[in-house]
């Protein structure tokens, strides 16, 4: 499913948010994607994600949260930087 509850079909981008469910036959298990520098959750790094991840830096540090903060950190090295 992507981060709009809509299951992702064929050669569709999975983004930051997109969820993948495993449906056993007495337990299901929910995990939550985050794809690294992809804070608005269309599968790609682009301008918008950049743009976003400036806006939080310098402007607005609650435009960002949960799995699109932790996508913010694009390089794994725990700091939120251009």
């Amino acid at each position: 499913m992507n981060n709009n509850d809509k299951i992702i079909n064929n050669n569709a981008l999975i983004g930051t948010g997109s969820r993948v469910i495993i449906k056993l036959i007495k337990k299901e298990y929910n995990y939550l994607l985050v794809v690294n520098g992809d804070v608005d959750g269309n599968g790609t790094l682009d301008l918008y994600d950049i743009y976003d991840i400036a806006n939080y830096l310098y402007k607005d540090k609650n435009k960002l949260s949960g799995v699109y903060l932790k996508a913010a950190d694009y390089d794994g090295n725990n700091t939120y930087n251009l």
